[in-house]
């Protein structure tokens, strides 16, 4: 019978392997044979939960269980945010170290960290003693303890993103309605701004600013990762002059930015001239509307010309005018930018008539009602149009007059150059001596 030398081998450095290992096992009655050290407790996060800007004073509790005293034991604590991925201090992540040289045995130690709450969220501290296992101790299970507490508040911007590589750009060039405007004309300005950033952006405000003071603001809103949205602001100027106007994105430093530079627009000048401000008293009317025939044929070229006048005391901007027949849709619109009081302006449109009918045209103005003006019920007039329809009779009449007019044109020409046979051709003019 052939014997497994490798094997019998294997067998007893097993067996001494398990003899080492019982030999060394531990049981609650060897208090006397190592350590045992556990962390013990922690106060001061009983009761109410903290608040934003709050801060408490945590105390951590550790001991020694045993008869025997440990050398050189370090104790980790670490303060997580459960409600994000990162660990930076901005979202209330903490962490920090204790050592002690000495650890008695039967002994207990605290020690405070004091915490301020800066992230409204849910978090955990978890304590570890002999965080890098150097000592040898009889149970190493307890050796670990955690707690969950919450700090309530507002969750701000700022605190959201902090940490997340945002950037915020606005556009350079500002988009204007007029550089010289009468006094107390709405101006539109409009600009863009973009969110240079991965993860969509909210919570920001952008300002206008005028000779460098802030005159209006708006929110933002959400912008989305990479993409950009587009800002208008209205502002009327009350006296004559030159006014400088910017704009500033992100202009309380509501959102922690990578680049906080490239916020602010280039610089405007609005020369503001004499005008009537602020009376009150708008309104702007339909003073004539006139077809150029009241009857015709289909096809036949018709045209409206209509005149709208401010009569009001304000001056009026971005005024809606359509003609159209009643109840239908408008045949022609047109924004009349400006309109000065005592000022008017004449539109001159073609009608379409290939259809035949009796329509009833209007021209009117402000069909949305934007302008709140002193008098409503002169905003609208109307002309009217009879659209015959084409017969054949018609037709064959209309093709004999043209063929009657296309002989008399060449008759004419005809008779205009037999006028001029044995006339003399005319010499060129001889220059005087």
């Amino acid at each position: 019978m052939k014997i497994n030398k490798f094997g019998i081998f294997s067998f007893f450095i097993m067996a001494f392997l398990f003899f080492c290992l019982a030999s060394v096992a531990f049981t609650a009655d060897d208090r006397d044979k190592a350590p045992d050290l556990f962390a013990s407790n922690i106060y001061g996060l009983e009761g109410n939960n903290l608040t934003i800007g709050e801060t408490r004073t945590i105390v951590i509790e550790v001991g020694n269980f045993n008869l025997v005293a440990a050398k050189h034991v370090k104790v980790k604590y670490q303060i997580d945010n459960l409600a994000v991925e990162d660990t930076i201090p901005e979202h209330g992540f903490i962490k920090g170290e204790k050592a002690f040289a000495d650890f008695p045995k039967e002994a207990r130690f605290n020690f405070s960290v004091d915490y301020k709450a800066v992230y409204p969220a849910s978090f955990r501290i978890g304590v570890w003693v002999d965080s890098n296992d150097t000592v040898w101790e009889t149970e190493e299970n307890n050796n670990y303890m955690e707690k969950i507490f919450t700090v309530e508040g507002e969750l701000t911007p700022a605190m959201f993103f902090a940490g997340k590589d945002i950037d915020l750009r606005i556009e350079k060039k500002i988009n204007f309605s007029n550089l010289e405007p009468p006094v107390g004309f709405s101006i539109n300005f409009k600009t863009k701004v973009l969110n240079n950033s991965n993860i969509e952006v909210w919570g920001a405000h952008i300002d206008m600013l005028v000779n460098d003071e802030t005159v209006d603001s708006q929110e933002l809103g959400t912008i989305a990762a990479s993409n950009q949205k587009e800002i208008v602001f209205s502002y009327a100027f009350p006296t004559t002059g030159t006014y400088k106007v910017k704009f500033i994105a992100d202009s309380r430093n509501e959102i922690p930015e990578r680049d906080e530079k490239n916020n602010t627009t280039d610089t405007v000048n609005v020369n503001v001239k004499s005008g009537v401000f602020g009376t009150g008293h708008k309104d702007v009317a339909v003073t004539s509307f006139t077809l150029s025939k009241n009857y015709c044929m289909q096809g036949e070229k018709v045209t409206a010309e209509a005149t709208v006048k401010n009569i009001g005391q304000d001056t009026l901007n971005l005024i809606l005018f359509t003609i159209g027949p009643a109840e239908a849709r408008p045949v022609a619109a047109k924004v009349i930018p400006v309109l000065d009081p005592g000022k008017e302006e004449k539109i001159n449109v073609a009608i379409p008539t290939l259809i035949a009918g009796d329509y009833a045209y209007e021209a009117r103005l402000d069909g949305k009602n934007v302008i709140k003006e002193d008098n409503e019920e002169n905003n609208v007039r109307t002309a009217y149009l009879q659209v015959e329809k084409i017969t054949r009779e018609h037709a064959r009449a209309q093709a004999a007059n043209v063929a009657i007019e296309k002989i008399s044109q060449a008759i004419d020409a005809f008779s205009r150059w037999l006028g001029g046979l044995g006339k003399p051709k005319p010499q060129p003019e001889q220059p005087k001596p």
